[in-house]
């Protein structure tokens, strides 16, 4: 046997198969090392980038995301069919300790916003280094686009800067869209307040006038006209046409200032959901009101069962509670998404023309800065006196009291009569050559001619009768 096993142990061993040599060899490692869970990545680029990702998918509306993957993130941010953008933030390779490449665009807003946009948001994410950055970003835009109402407007708020520049003072309130202007002129003052509304330009600027030093009757004469060239840019009128159509002495009633704020709707259903959750409030307070600790000296055996039915019954509607809440949550990120593809859905008008400039320029050029030093067009002084506490402004029946004619020019109340009524009755304004007329005189100027021979008739009897009577 020993010398069998001694031959055994020096025959050669022919040797395997390569292919069953790697098979083995798979198999000794599958063996020896159990196979890892999946790794999840933990370098911080992969990491920043899964936190984005997150915030992406629970947070934004999916309407509105177009892209969200590990390469770049596309959204879409909208208040109006004119105040919406498009943010991609594109992931470099050494993000997040260097901010992502943010792009901006729109097809309503000016390149040079955008652009500042761009930087204001990449700024903005580069104080952030080491952490995820698009949510700081998102959150940068977002609050822009939806709480500054001038957006809309961006262009013509540079123009009315500078409109107003040299000539008064401006002051704005983004969130309201509010523009506040005091201009003076001499001894005359100014201050209107002109409201940019959520839906500019399709519903127009909203005009108020806070303090003046001109009379009301002249206040409300600029302020219906500035309303008429707002109301022609809402109908389609470019604001040049809007501005030299409109008609002085023969304008269509004013129109009534409408509120853009958007207001909270109490609805069957909100009603019924704010009943149930003050009943649900009121039996959680009762209930732990059961479960706490009784007074020592009754602590009995019947108090103990009635807190321990309390917490239970506690439980199940908090369980009950939860469930609503899921449901309820369900229900809202549905109607968030609705809201969004309807908002996608919307176009910019074909007809509404932008309005603020436009009433802006006429309000300070035309009015303000202009009408204190406004010539009579008959005698050529000016047609308002330098002090605006004057009688002829206070009084409805002085004769120096200032008026505008049909044409748009102006005279004062003694000059336009002496033109209206005596010959030749039918006159040219001198500074526009339009026919001279004033709603306060008949249009037609025979009845004018009419009435000038009568009382020159008269004149001549009462000079026949002093002549006959010697006096």
């Amino acid at each position: 046997m020993s010398s069998f096993a001694e031959e055994a142990a020096a025959a050669p061993v022919a040797e395997a198969p390569a292919e069953v040599t790697e098979l083995a060899q798979a198999v000794e490692s599958t063996t020896l090392e159990a196979t890892p869970a999946e790794v999840r990545p933990t370098d911080p680029r992969s990491l920043a980038i899964d936190e984005d990702l997150t915030f992406v998918r629970t947070c934004i509306a999916p309407a509105a995301v177009i892209a969200d993957n590990r390469d770049f993130i596309t959204v879409v941010i909208i208040r109006t069919a004119y105040a919406r953008v498009q943010l991609r933030v594109q992931f470099v390779d050494e993000y997040p300790n260097i901010p992502p490449i943010v792009e901006i665009s729109s097809p309503t807003l000016p390149m040079p916003l955008l652009r500042n946009k761009e930087k204001e948001c990449m700024d903005k994410a580069a104080e952030h280094r080491g952490k995820a950055q698009f949510t700081i970003i998102y959150d940068q835009l977002y609050k822009f686009i939806q709480s500054n109402l001038f957006i809309p407007c961006w262009k013509e708020m540079k123009q009315v800067a500078g409109l107003v520049e040299g000539k008064g003072q401006i002051g704005v309130d983004e969130k309201e869209g509010l523009i506040s202007i005091r201009v003076g002129a001499g001894n005359y003052r100014q201050n209107m307040r002109l409201k940019v509304p959520y839906s500019y330009p399709e519903e127009g600027v909203q005009i108020e006038f806070v303090a003046s030093s001109y009379p009301y009757d002249i206040q409300n004469m600029f302020k219906s006209q500035a309303e008429e060239i707002v109301r022609r840019c809402e109908a389609g009128f470019s604001p040049e046409q809007a501005a030299s159509v409109t008609n002085p002495a023969n304008l269509p009633p004013a129109k009534g200032s409408q509120s853009s704020d958007r207001q909270a709707k109490i609805t069957v259903s909100s009603l019924k959901s704010m009943k149930h959750d003050v009943n649900v409030l009121k039996q959680m307070s009762d209930l732990r009101a059961a479960t706490q600790a009784s007074d020592s000296k009754k602590y009995f055996k019947e108090v103990n069962a009635e807190r321990r039915e309390a917490r239970k019954d506690l439980r199940r509607l908090a369980r009950a509670e939860s469930e609503a809440d899921q449901e309820e949550a369900r229900r809202l990120l549905e109607e968030e998404q609705n809201e969004m593809k309807e908002l996608l859905k919307c176009k910019v008008s074909e007809t509404a023309q932008p309005s603020l400039f436009a009433a802006a320029k006429y309000l300070v050029e035309d009015f303000a800065v202009k009408m204190p030093a406004e010539p009579c067009q008959a005698c050529q002084k000016p047609v308002l006196p330098a002090d605006p506490e004057n009688e002829a402004l206070k009084n409805g029946r002085s004769e120096r009291r200032p008026l505008r004619a049909f044409c748009g020019h102006w005279l004062h109340w003694n000059c336009l009569n002496d033109w209206l009524t005596t010959p030749p009755f039918v006159r040219q304004c001198p500074a526009c050559t339009r026919r001279i007329w004033h709603p306060d005189w008949p249009e037609d100027y025979k009845q004018l001619e009419k009435a000038w021979q009568n009382k020159e008739a008269r004149k001549r009897e009462i000079s026949d009768v002093s002549d006959m009577m010697g006096m």
